[in-house]
């Protein structure tokens, strides 16, 4: 996953059901009301946003 752009999306690490570690790739799958899936991958790279630390969204097609 490095090298890929990031998208400036951000998910706290408080919105993680586990421990979050800097340097790893989560994968985040959502189902919607329609029932699709949307799958979205961030990165824990140790930034902050508003006093959180934070994952940041890789663009992967």
């Amino acid at each position: 996953m490095k090298g890929k752009p990031k998208t400036g999306d951000v998910l706290p690490y408080d919105n993680y059901p586990m421990n979050v570690e800097s340097g790893n790739v989560y994968v985040i799958d959502y189902i919607k009301t329609d029932k699709t899936n949307m799958r979205l991958y961030y990165i824990s790279d140790g930034k902050i946003w508003n006093g959180k630390p934070v994952t940041g969204n890789i663009a992967v097609e």
